[in-house]
């Protein structure tokens, strides 16, 4: 009897574990894997490393465990750096963006920058934490790549304007 009544707790146990649904994320996350944009400098960025503003508008498709509605979001983001084309200057920048979410609900994200140029494509990373508003007290992590940049009208002196931009951003 006590033999049988441990094989069925160990086939129970067995079947637990190798049949139960994968882990969920922890309430308060988001995944928007598939965003674009456009990222534009001003003055254009040329080959001679200078102060340009960069302006990052991103429209990003999420989704989010705790809160099913969450479908998308936009950022608009303005900030000033020394960059050329070719090479980023060392260094990082802080400050605060903000996401819109498609629920009309806005997340505060308290950020410190980095950038570098990779063949001819910017990839800055933006890491910290949800200060305020949805997701309040999550960390985030936000990555945008500028993946057309022109070294051509760099190389030709005209600078580039701007650039495509790929994006993702995950709220945990």
């Amino acid at each position: 009897m006590r033999t049988r009544l441990l094989a069925a707790l160990a086939a129970t146990l067995t079947s637990l574990l190798l049949f139960s649904a994968p882990a969920q994320a922890a309430p308060g996350d988001a995944s928007c894997l598939l965003g674009t944009g456009v990222t534009t400098y001003t003055p254009p960025i040329s080959l001679t490393p200078a102060s340009t503003t960069i302006d990052e508008d991103l429209n990003l498709s999420c989704t989010s465990v705790p809160d099913p509605a969450v479908t998308s979001a936009q950022i608009d983001n303005t900030e000033t750096a020394t960059l050329s084309c070719l090479l980023t200057i060392p260094g990082s920048l802080s400050g605060t963006l903000f996401v819109v979410w498609n629920t009309n609900e806005v997340s505060f994200f308290e950020y410190t920058r980095t950038t570098v140029t990779v063949g001819g494509q910017q990839v800055s990373t933006f890491t910290g934490l949800i200060t305020a508003g949805k997701f309040d007290g999550a960390s985030a992590t936000l990555v945008v790549t500028a993946v057309s940049l022109d070294v051509i009208s760099c190389l030709l002196g005209s600078g580039i304007s701007s650039a495509t931009s790929t994006a993702t951003l995950v709220v945990a």
